[in-house]
């Protein structure tokens, strides 16, 4: 699918085949009617593809028990306000810089995927987030400023956490760190204000790579 294929059409739902290998740059960029994708296979989505489609409010992968490989572009949908339901399939190696920043999700299921800078930055309706095995780093700022949430679910395959990771979550009460984290980078729950409690499973707890880590927290 080509750069700005669908500027003037009023489409709101389109499901893609199997055979889509590819969503290119911007093509459904700002579409101001768009609410629904599915895609029936391993579609690549390159940058801003869907970014700023403010109608849009579901995403899903709809692969069933097949497994493929898949990338999801940085800004791909980013400033989509309404977006509250995504279904990622397995096999997203990365999530890209601000890839939902700003975005309206109220939850999400990350399947093993490094998290990039800002990826869901600003997101202010998330309150859930399940992080499953295979992640093993989470990007500058990918959730900073997610002030509603509550709930942060860290696999034991994670290792970094790095800069300012979690900054600014104020509804944050309770975190457990894996014994598989190493390092936590500065202010990676800066101003964290509600943030009372915290769990580390490891023997030797991980290198904390400033003073402030935790700055602001209860």
């Amino acid at each position: 699918v080509d750069q700005n294929i669908f500027t003037n059409s009023k489409v709101q739902k389109i499901v893609f085949p199997k055979s889509m290998e590819n969503i290119k740059y911007r093509a459904f960029y700002q579409h101001p009617t768009l609410q629904s994708v599915v895609f029936n296979g391993y579609t690549n989505i390159d940058d801003y593809a869907f970014s700023g489609c403010y109608s849009l409010e579901s995403v899903t992968y709809a692969v069933g028990d097949e497994y493929g490989r898949y990338q999801i572009g940085s800004h791909a949908f980013e400033k989509c306000s309404n977006l509250k339901t995504v279904l990622l399939a397995e096999g997203l190696a990365t999530l890209q810089t601000y890839t939902f920043s700003e975005s309206g999700l109220i939850e999400i299921i990350i399947p093993g995927a490094n998290i990039g800078e800002k990826a869901f930055s600003g997101c202010q309706s998330l309150q859930r987030v399940n992080i499953e095995e295979g992640t093993s780093y989470i990007g500058v700022s990918a959730f900073e400023e997610c002030r509603s949430l509550e709930n942060i679910v860290l696999p034991k395959s994670v290792e970094e956490i790095r800069k300012s990771a979690f900054a600014y979550n104020t509804k944050l009460k309770s975190i457990n760190i894996p014994e598989s984290v190493t390092s936590i980078d500065v202010g990676a729950f800066w101003m964290c204000s509600s943030l009372s409690s915290v769990y580390c499973k490891r023997v030797t707890p991980p290198i904390l790579l400033d003073s402030n880590v935790f700055y602001g927290s209860a």
